[in-house]
C-alpha cells in the first residue's frame, strides 16, 4: 500500500514537473514610430533613418530625409521616396538618391506640397557595394505615416 502512495507521489510530481518545463514566458516590445524600441540589426550599416514632416501652416509643404552610415569605408547609396497612401496602396509621387563613402544624406529639400486628405511616408532604400562594386547588403526603411 505504502508503495502504491509513494508511485502516485511521484507521477504527480514528474507530471507537474513536464507541465511547468513545458511552460515559458513571453515578452512583446513595442516599437514605435520613430524606430525606438526594437533596433534592427544590419551586417554593415551602423545607422539608418528615413524621416518626414508636413508643414500644414505652409500649404502642406513636406519635409523629407533620409541618412545612413557603414562600418568601413564602403560606398553607399541611399534612394528615398515620398509616398502617398491611396486605396490602401502606397503610391511614389517623387524620389530622391545621393552616394557617398561611410556616410551619406539624401533630402528633398521641402520642395515638394502634398495634397490634403491623404497619408504619407518615406520609404528609403540603402544600398552598401564593396570596394569591387559588389551590392553586399540592401536594407529598406519607413519612416512615419503622417495624416495631412
Amino acid at each position: 500500500m505504502k508503495k502504491s502512495v509513494l508511485d502516485r507521489v511521484i507521477s504527480v510530481a514528474i507530471l507537474v514537473d513536464i507541465m511547468l518545463s513545458l511552460t515559458c514566458t513571453a515578452f512583446a516590445v513595442s516599437a514605435d514610430d520613430e524606430g525606438v524600441g526594437v533596433v534592427p540589426r544590419y551586417a554593415l550599416i551602423r545607422s539608418f533613418y528615413a524621416t518626414i514632416d508636413v508643414d500644414s501652416s505652409s500649404n502642406g509643404k513636406a519635409t523629407c530625409s533620409a541618412g545612413a552610415d557603414v562600418t568601413n569605408s564602403f560606398k553607399i547609396s541611399i534612394v528615398a521616396e515620398l509616398q502617398r497612401k491611396s486605396g490602401g496602396k502606397w503610391q511614389t509621387l517623387e524620389s530622391w538618391s545621393n552616394s557617398g563613402i561611410y556616410s551619406v544624406y539624401v533630402s528633398n529639400g521641402g520642395e515638394y506640397y502634398v495634397t490634403s486628405g491623404y497619408s504619407y511616408r518615406v520609404n528609403a532604400t540603402a544600398y552598401v557595394y564593396d570596394s569591387a562594386g559588389k551590392l553586399v547588403e540592401s536594407v529598406e526603411k519607413q519612416s512615419k505615416e503622417i495624416a495631412y
